[in-house]
């Protein structure tokens, strides 16, 4: 009688061993990271200054894209040469001036030049200036 108790018993904890092995190694599939797409932000210039008022993207995968962002800014203002890409890939931002080339302001807008919004306004001293260079 004890031994059929014992064994009932090494019975039950081995059991309970194979449920929680069971338990742990889950069969899940994980997909791989889904690699953005290499993409590069090229200006077209208008003038011999730098100044810009066309953001163009350069799409590189399997062949060269070109896009026009379309952006409306405030009157008066165009887009600095300087603009970044987001780390997630999802907009631009990029730093605006004035005709006398001061800084106006930072901006930020989606890949397909929608959802423009500012992000930070100019220092008001005169010979600070805004730049992207150095972020990220």
């Amino acid at each position: 009688m004890k031994r059929l108790l014992l064994s009932g018993i090494i019975l039950f904890c081995l059991s309970g061993i194979l449920f929680l092995t069971q338990m742990s190694c889950k069969k899940e599939s994980k997909a791989p990271p889904v690699i953005p797409p290499r993409i590069e932000v090229t200006l077209h210039s208008n003038d011999v200054r730098g100044q810009s008022s066309e953001i163009w993207l350069t799409t590189k995968q399997d062949t060269l894209t070109h896009k026009k962002l379309n952006i409306t800014l405030p009157e008066g203002q165009l887009i600095a040469p300087q603009a970044k890409l987001t780390k997630d890939y999802a907009g631009i931002v990029f730093v605006s001036m004035n005709a006398d080339e001061k800084t106006t302001g930072i901006y930020y807008c989606k890949l397909d030049g929608s959802g423009l919004k500012k992000i930070a306004d100019a220092p008001t001293d005169a010979n600070s200036g805004v730049t992207l260079q150095g972020v990220y």
